[in-house]
């Protein structure tokens, strides 16, 4: 009966044991499955993402390629015709004009002047008193 007792309390402890492995088994599977949700909605949002950033470049390069197109035409039109009209005047095109140097941002003042215009409003008080 010992023997019995023995292997029902060996059989006890393996049921337990897988239970608590198939207890973690599904607890893992779970967090396996939320973390694959939460992928999969990141990469609809990185692909939607991807979508747009190939619709602003299309945009993009829309603009550009209108651009290009009216520098195109004016190069081909006014540009041209300006060069050509140059090409007949005897009139040499004007000097570049030099950059402007920079002046001192700080303002000069002739202080005698302040001085003397300071004055003469007091000295024209005084004499007519």
């Amino acid at each position: 009966m010992k023997d019995r007792a023995a292997k029902v309390e060996a059989a006890s402890n393996e049921h337990a044991q897988a239970l608590a492995s198939e207890e973690a088994a599904k607890t893992a599977k779970e967090a396996s499955r939320t973390a694959q949700k939460e992928a999969e909605t990141e990469h609809k949002a990185m692909l939607k993402a991807q979508q747009q950033a190939g619709s602003d470049m299309r945009a993009a390069s829309a603009g550009v390629d209108a651009a290009k197109a009216e520098l195109t035409e004016l190069d081909e039109g006014a540009v041209a015709a300006f060069k050509e009209l140059l090409e007949f005047t005897e009139i040499p095109p004007p000097a570049p004009v030099p950059a402007p140097e920079e002046q001192d941002p700080t303002p000069t003042t002739d202080v005698a002047a302040l001085a003397a215009d300071a004055a003469t409003p007091a000295d024209a008080a005084d004499a007519a008193s």
